[in-house]
């Protein structure tokens, strides 16, 4: 008796675990990439696997500013792809063209961004950008 009752504990603990959802890496956060002349800024927020958000980015020594000014305002928005990765539709303030980008999660603390369809006209968002969560 004793081993069907511990037998059908097992059993009904892996139906319980295997039907749970997995838990998703939540990529809500500042996250930033800087060099001597250049600086790149994502100010992510997830929810129920969608991705709203804004970015700033300062190419060339600050001559070339590709920033959103006003911080209600979304200039990117996508979706949680699977715990490593989403798909975002960005917008240039300097041009106001759309593009795509895929952002990847190398670990905890840092993330991978690259440009799948870049925005048509000009615009100074880097094609590929590597950015750590700022704390």
């Amino acid at each position: 008796m004793r081993t069907f009752i511990l037998f059908h504990a097992i059993v009904i603990s892996f139906f319980f675990a295997s039907s749970m959802p997995k838990l998703l890496f939540n990529f809500s956060g500042s996250w930033i990439s800087e060099t001597e002349t250049s600086a790149f800024n994502l100010s992510l927020s997830q929810s129920n696997g969608r991705i709203t958000g804004s970015h700033c980015s300062v190419q060339m020594a600050g001559d070339r500013i590709d920033c959103i000014l006003d911080k209600s305002e979304k200039s990117l928005m996508g979706s949680v792809q699977n715990n490593s990765s989403i798909i975002v539709s960005f917008k240039s303030n300097y041009s106001g063209k759309s593009g795509t980008a895929k952002i990847i999660r190398i670990n905890d603390s840092t993330i991978n961004w690259q440009i799948l369809i870049e925005p048509k006209g000009e615009y100074y968002i880097p094609k590929h950008s590597i950015l750590r969560k700022e704390k």
